[in-house]
């Protein structure tokens, strides 16, 4: 007698994300897609901006550049990445909620708690303050109903009366009163 022919073999199982790999090693370069990859180098808090391909996040992965700089001392030996094109960074990003532009999809991820201390390059004038405080792209003056969409979203997180903020009501009414002062300086501005 012979035998049955064998029955093909069952696709392998995908493989697990892989574990965060330990800071000034990168991933195995087969195992990690791109997104993983960004995902990877967000977490250690690099800056992908000009990370065009999978190879240049791999190389980012393992060529981290310093995250302080000195004033005093030089910087980093190599030449500064190009922006990335917005096709790339659009196809690597999450899906929009449809509230808010791709232009403004970093706003997405943050809350208002995370924006109230402004980075020194939105500090050049107050208006450019108020924006990125209620999370709104700075590069151009937003309409008077994204302006009370991002209002109403940044004043519900950080209102005193929500239960999360129970613990912390000198801080919430603090930033819930620079919410409403960057609102009435940019309401001002749109009408």
């Amino acid at each position: 007698e012979t035998a049955p022919p064998s029955a093909p073999a069952a696709p392998a199982a995908p493989a697990a994300p892989a574990a965060p790999s330990a800071p000034g090693t990168a991933p195995k370069a087969g195992t990690d897609t791109t997104r993983e990859l960004l995902e990877e180098c967000r977490r250690r808090g690099l800056d992908t901006t000009g990370c065009h391909d999978r190879e240049d996040l791999l190389n980012l992965l393992k060529d981290p550049m310093p995250k302080v700089q000195d004033w005093g001392k030089p910087q980093s030996t190599r030449p500064p990445r190009p922006p990335a094109p917005k096709a790339f960074v659009q196809a690597v990003r999450a899906p929009s909620t449809g509230f808010q532009t791709d232009a403004n999809s970093e706003a997405q991820v943050t809350t208002v708690w995370d924006r109230q201390s402004v980075p020194p390059s939105y500090r050049v004038h107050k208006r450019y303050e108020a924006l990125y405080l209620l999370g709104l792209d700075v590069s151009r003056l937003p309409s008077s109903s994204e302006l009370r969409s991002a209002y109403r979203k940044a004043a519900m997180e950080s209102h005193p009366d929500r239960q999360q903020n129970h613990n912390c009501q000198d801080d919430a009414k603090k930033l819930f009163q620079k919410v409403k002062d960057a609102f009435d300086l940019l309401n001002a501005a749109v009408k």
